[in-house]
């Protein structure tokens, strides 16, 4: 069913199922309409962290959740039916171009508060599959918050996240080793290969715009793709290649990149049930934690040091030591026992120098980076 957004309330909090069916009082400013999936409403409203329905590309707010008013406003006005840039003290980025095209199915930019002068991360992925691309969702994050307990309810469960960077001639120096669950190879089958070799001949354009866009504005985009051949996947026979959504995140030295996937497309379709939104939003705000758990170590020490240090396994659990978790998550998420997840933590300790996990946080999220020992 469709719901008209002028009949919905401009700031609400996650409402009763039944309300999402009745009448609702008019929005005051009538210089929008929009007709939106009453499942895709919902799922904005009840999402935890800060997001808006934007139109495409005139940005205006079709609906926001609670926490995004209150981001925008202290929660003080109706923020329904205005343009986001009433908000925010910048142009939108010219990822937005790329994404209405249909290149790419999202992108990062960084924007600044109106009310405040704080940075917001704002991470947009299209809604639809329509070429021109006439609607977005908005996550917006304030840049302290890029991987604090805003993100921390939604890091829990789903499928497995691979995670993995590139050289600077985008060869793959490290990928974890959930890559097996996702593509059907193993880590070290990939490691030393061209990282276009992840995705089907078709989308390596898409991945080398994606990289491209990715180094010349210094933020992430998203698309989706099909796993390749050279991933272990054959191009043709019984068994399709799997669809993935992917991210790509600069990393220095330019032109090497992190990148994170997730099985399945990652495109909101706006026929999508409410349980399948949800799950879509999940892994949304899934790599948006990973892009940020990797800038942490990339930030906090020299990314090549890093890498050189520590083995795929150990990589794996450092990057979900630094989101938040810890050992029993960390275990139940690498299907290990806590005791080998301990034994691998006591030999990254070893390799830096550190003994305790504090100190090990501590240390990677420093600027001037840890000093490995030999």
């Amino acid at each position: 069913m469709n719901v008209d957004p002028q009949s919905l309330p401009a700031q609400a909090g996650p409402p009763a199922d039944d309300d999402l069916d009745a009448g609702r009082p008019a929005v005051p400013d009538s210089r929008w309409r929009s007709d939106v999936p009453a499942d895709l409403v919902a799922v904005v409203q009840r999402t935890p962290l800060p997001t808006v329905l934007l139109e495409v590309p005139s940005e205006r707010i079709v609906v926001a959740n609670r926490p995004a008013t209150e981001l925008l406003t202290d929660g003080s006005d109706d923020v329904a039916g205005r343009p986001l840039e009433e908000f925010l003290t910048d142009a939108p980025s010219g990822g937005l171009d790329l994404m209405r095209a249909g290149r790419l199915s999202g992108y990062e930019t960084s924007r600044e508060l109106r009310r405040s002068n704080a940075r917001l991360q704002v991470w947009v992925r299209a809604v639809g599959t329509a070429v021109p691309v006439t609607h977005a969702l908005a996550v917006m994050l304030l840049a302290e918050d890029r991987a604090q307990t805003v993100l921390r309810p939604m890091r829990e469960g789903g499928a497995p996240l691979v995670l993995g960077t590139t050289d600077a001639a985008l060869h793959v120096e490290r990928i974890s080793s959930d890559v097996e669950a996702l593509l059907g190879v193993r880590a070290e089958d990939v490691a030393g290969r061209s990282v276009l070799t992840l995705v089907g001949t078709g989308d390596a354009p898409t991945m080398l715009l994606g990289i491209a866009e990715a180094t010349a504005t210094g933020r992430a985009v998203t698309f989706s793709a099909r796993a390749g051949a050279g991933a272990g996947r054959s191009a043709a026979g019984d068994h399709p290649a799997a669809s993935c959504q992917l991210m790509v995140l600069p990393l220095h030295p330019a032109p090497s990149v992190g990148f994170m996937g997730l099985p399945g497309d990652g495109l909101i379709h706006l026929e999508a049930s409410r349980a399948h939104l949800q799950e879509l939003m999940h892994g949304f705000a899934r790599t948006i934690d990973a892009a940020a758990t990797s800038r942490d170590i990339d930030d906090g020490a020299e990314s090549d040091q890093l890498h050189a240090a520590l083995s795929s396994r150990e990589l794996d659990i450092v990057g979900r030591l630094l989101a938040g978790d810890r050992v029993p998550a960390i275990a139940k998420t690498l299907f290990l026992s806590q005791s080998t997840v301990r034994n691998h933590l006591s030999a990254v300790f070893r390799k830096f120098g550190v003994s305790s996990q504090q100190e090990l946080i501590h240390l990677l999220r420093r600027k001037d980076g840890p000093s490995r020992r030999q």
